[in-house]
């Protein structure tokens, strides 16, 4: 039998643990009686939120590292500094003028896939003889779901994928088509996983708080989504609002594959059209 409780610390800041995570750490997910109906994959909430869990940690520590706000020396912990320079990074690494930030960008991708492969819609191992607690079961879903909230909006890939998806370059989705297939199917995934409250958020607030106070450190008039929302010149968009606006991605990139030849271009951008399509789909029928 499988029960497990988990204490969890901000992914991002791995040397103090974060209160909210300390209110979160319960019990979660049904007893399982093991054998051969039990798959990992799918079967144990607790297991999958700590290998979300890893997955995140392992990420933001290479972001740090390889975007230099953390010194290599300082092994488990990441120096917080301001948006603008994480952002600065994943702009210069979709521009790809810096041909050696690739490494991070295969590691980007790495911990996508890793995730995705873990946001596994829950199922049971009871035996069929046993009575269903759906009570319990609803419970169990909630407080997962709640689990995962909590370590997507305490990591940077989020961030970066929010990056990614602002930028409205045809020719970078073309160029970085692997990069953003996967991260369609996350959002996706987080939208199939019950973490729409994620998606829909604001970006740089957390589910359920309000905008932060002024932040006085900066004098920048230029729209950053980023920036706490006071700071902003337009309001913050959460990855919901980047998600509507994919049609305005889609549209080009149809155009853009009737005039190339190229073969693997064209099923580059047929395969992103599915992908958008399907999200705006999901939105519709209130996926997230």
């Amino acid at each position: 039998m499988i029960v497990s409780t988990i204490t969890i610390t901000s992914p991002s800041t791995v040397t103090s643990a974060s209160s909210s995570a300390s209110a979160a750490a319960a019990k979660i997910g049904s007893p399982c009686h093991g054998g051969a109906g039990c798959a990992l994959w799918s079967c144990c909430s607790a297991v999958r939120a700590i290998a979300v869990w890893e997955a995140l940690r392992a990420f933001d520590w290479v972001f740090s590292i390889e975007a230099g706000f953390t010194p290599a020396g300082m092994d488990q912990q990441v120096t917080i500094l301001g948006r603008e320079p994480r952002e600065a990074y994943v702009k210069l690494l979709i521009s790809k003028a810096d041909k050696s930030m690739r490494r991070f960008e295969d590691a980007f991708v790495r911990t996508l896939r890793v995730v995705c492969s873990w946001l596994q819609p829950p199922s049971s191992s009871a035996p069929s003889d046993e009575p269903v607690d759906y009570e319990q079961i609803e419970k169990d879903r909630l407080a997962h779901e709640g689990l995962l909230a909590h370590l997507f909006s305490n990591s940077y890939l989020l961030e970066v994928v929010h990056a990614f998806l602002s930028n409205n370059n045809v020719r970078d989705w073309i160029s970085h088509s692997e990069t953003y297939l996967v991260i369609l199917e996350l959002l996706r995934k987080m939208g199939d996983s019950g973490l729409g409250g994620v998606l829909s958020t604001p970006f740089g607030l957390e589910a359920g708080t309000k905008p932060s106070a002024p932040n006085t450190s900066t004098t920048s008039t230029v729209y950053n989504a980023f920036a706490p929302p006071a700071t902003a010149s337009l309001p913050p968009m959460s990855l919901c609002d980047l998600v509507k606006q994919l049609e305005a991605h889609r549209r080009p990139l149809m155009a853009l594959a009737g005039k190339v030849q190229f073969s693997a271009t064209v099923e580059k951008v047929n395969n992103l059209c599915d992908a958008i399509s399907y999200l705006l789909l999901q939105q519709v029928v209130g996926g997230f």
